[in-house]
């Protein structure tokens, strides 16, 4: 049976926005593939990834980095130095990275790679420079040297053939799946009258998720919001949900220049398990993210 290494180092299981996006697949990909013998799984992972849900079994191996991989530098030196190490070590057939930037150019191991998006060149801005470095020194030459590539959707895939220059045929679509629990909460009104009391929000109110960063675009969002009540003069609270990533000071003393602190909610990061609930029971969710790989 083949040897699989799977780069897993962007999983967290924290209250933060490190626990969103990108990690929320991984984490539910690991657990599925976890059920299964398709292969025997080598999974390296942070050294504060604990969860039982990926503990190692016959055919699964967790191994847990000694460097504090959820800080950057950490994991690039883990990536391009310790990578190759530790693949030649566990006798690996083939690396998966589960992000592009996850890819050792040192490497002899077969590598693909699984692509989100590639907002570095769409929306370099969006970056910090560092990250924008980093990325296009590492990621543009991952994804060219890989053997197959993964794309989460077509408008992935279209990035990489167009802006790249991967050969079409090379990249293969991998839908992301549906979490169990991401479904209309099955709640009377009285419930979901009484979720929303024990949560201190209104009745009515418009919804944003996703992590405090520009390229979420909640700035304009909440120009957006403060120009319809100046136009209508009410307007549902504005609940803007989510983690810290960065350059979101802005976004608060922007709330509090337009004299919004009153209609504008900021609850901060929500876990998985309710995220269902706070959609269900919004009465609009608005969603101005500027690039997404899934096709915004």
């Amino acid at each position: 049976m083949a040897r699989v290494g799977l780069n897993a180092h962007l999983v967290s299981r924290a209250a933060s926005y490190r626990n969103a996006g990108i990690s929320r697949y991984q984490w539910n990909l690991l657990v599925h593939l976890r059920q299964q013998r398709a292969a025997d799984y080598v999974v390296f992972v942070g050294e504060r990834t604990r969860p039982p849900e990926l503990q190692s079994r016959p055919g699964w191996e967790i191994r847990r980095s000694a460097l504090p991989t959820a800080r950057p530098l950490a994991r690039m030196l883990w990536e391009q130095v310790i990578q190759p190490i530790e693949a030649r070590r566990a006798r690996l057939d083939v690396m998966h990275a589960l992000a592009p930037f996850a890819v050792s150019l040192v490497g002899a191991i077969p590598t693909v790679v699984t692509v989100y998006d590639v907002s570095y060149l769409t929306l370099p801005e969006a970056h910090p420079r560092l990250r924008q470095l980093y990325y296009r020194t590492f990621t543009g030459t991952a994804i060219r040297r890989a053997p197959a590539v993964f794309a989460i959707s077509k408008h992935t895939k279209r990035d990489l053939v167009e802006r790249l220059g991967v050969p079409a045929e090379r990249v293969a679509i991998a839908y992301p799946g549906l979490e169990p629990g991401f479904r209309p909460p099955e709640l009377s009104r009285d419930e979901l009258a009484r979720w929303r009391t024990d949560r201190g929000l209104p009745e009515r109110y418009v919804f944003f998720l996703g992590t405090l960063e520009p390229r979420k675009n909640v700035g304009r969002l909440i120009e957006a919001y403060a120009e319809v009540r100046r136009q209508l003069g009410d307007a549902p609270p504005l609940v803007v949900a989510g983690g810290k990533g960065w350059a979101y000071e802005s976004i608060f003393a922007q709330v509090e220049r337009l004299g919004l602190r009153e209609w504008v909610r900021f609850p901060g990061f929500i876990p998985a398990a309710e995220q269902a609930l706070w959609y269900g029971a919004a009465e609009l969710f608005v969603y101005p993210s500027l690039y997404e790989g899934f096709g915004l």
